[in-house]
């Protein structure tokens, strides 16, 4: 719906499509790597989140996940993607590809470049492509940032490595640099640029060319900074509450320890490591900051060594003890 909303609906049918068929494509070689090669997969762990959520009533829960657990997870990279498209439009001249880059396969290539060290989300990528896209770059281009942007950066390379080994890793990144240049190669080659630039267009003019009537615009813009709000509200809400000392005979009682876990990155995250960990005998209460990156157990016997071997076995990288 981002990108829909950004940069069109050719975007938008591509972008997920090229993404099922890469990942299906590298999920194949993958796993015919794992039976030539004797490669045994990690033990599947549950999330905790289905027998969680099959009691309650779905038409809630369908909202609250919309509104409330899936906006906490983008609402940041939203944000910091409209900040950093915003610097981009003012900093950087117009016309600036056009200009110094000639040739759209280099284009692709500086774009790949510049996604390894920067970390840019799913969601925060697609502000970002629209405003290179009328500084010049091509489409072709904006889709490679699309689809490698928010993969190919050093903390999702530095995790999949650790927790899948540096040969699904290759096949990881190989498939989707693959991918991505071959999809940017058929958009600007293959495809009317037309189709990509008509969204573009209608940012830089103003002009009302949608849909949907510029009331609908409008009331969906408020709809959404107003759900925003509410997430950091929630957020500081949440801090104020854990500043307060809660006394409790049964809680004093336990000894409380927080560890480092590398890797969450949103409430699907919290929720896998809060259940999985709770499984462990000794353990009373554990709450997982997704935003420090780490997580406090409290309890009477808490053993570590087998905290670790959930925290790994479930993909994540455990950090040790916090001093």
């Amino acid at each position: 719906m981002v990108t829909y909303s950004l940069l069109g609906l050719p975007f938008a049918i591509l972008r997920p499509v090229i993404a099922l068929i890469t990942g299906v494509f590298g999920g194949v070689i993958t796993n015919k790597l794992e039976s030539s090669t004797g490669i045994k997969p990690p033990d599947k762990a549950s999330d905790g989140t289905e027998n969680e959520k099959n009691h309650k009533n779905p038409i809630p829960e369908i909202f609250r996940y919309a509104f409330v657990e899936f906006l906490e997870d983008i609402a940041k990279w939203l944000v910091i993607g409209l900040l950093v498209a915003a610097l981009i439009a003012v900093f950087v001249p117009d016309d600036f590809f056009a200009s110094y880059i000639h040739n759209d396969l280099l284009g692709m290539l500086i774009i790949l470049a510049a996604s390894i060290p920067m970390y840019v989300c799913a969601t925060s990528s697609v502000p970002i492509a629209a405003v290179l896209m009328l500084k010049g770059l091509s489409p072709g281009a904006a889709l490679v940032f699309l689809m490698a942007g928010p993969a190919t950066n050093a903390a999702t390379i530095s995790v999949i490595g650790k927790s899948m080994g540096r040969k699904t890793l290759f096949i990881y990144l190989s498939t989707l640099i693959l991918g991505a240049l071959v999809s940017g190669l058929t958009v600007d080659y293959l495809l009317p640029r037309e189709w990509f630039t008509g969204a573009i267009a209608h940012m830089h003019t103003g002009h009302e060319h949608n849909l949907l009537p510029y009331g609908v615009h409008f009331i969906s813009g408020i709809l959404i900074t107003l759900f925003i709000l509410n997430i950091y509200l929630r957020k500081l809400i949440r801090i104020v509450k854990n500043r307060i000392p809660v006394k409790s005979t049964s809680e004093s009682a336990m000894n409380e320890i927080k560890v480092f876990v590398r890797g969450m990155s949103c409430n699907h995250c919290k929720i896998s490591v809060e259940s999985n960990l709770k499984k462990l005998d000794g353990i009373e209460k554990i709450v997982a900051d997704v935003d420090k990156g780490v997580v406090t157990l409290a309890g009477n016997s808490i053993d570590l060594d087998k905290v670790k071997d959930i925290v790994e076995g479930i993909g994540y990288k455990y950090g040790g003890r916090v001093a």
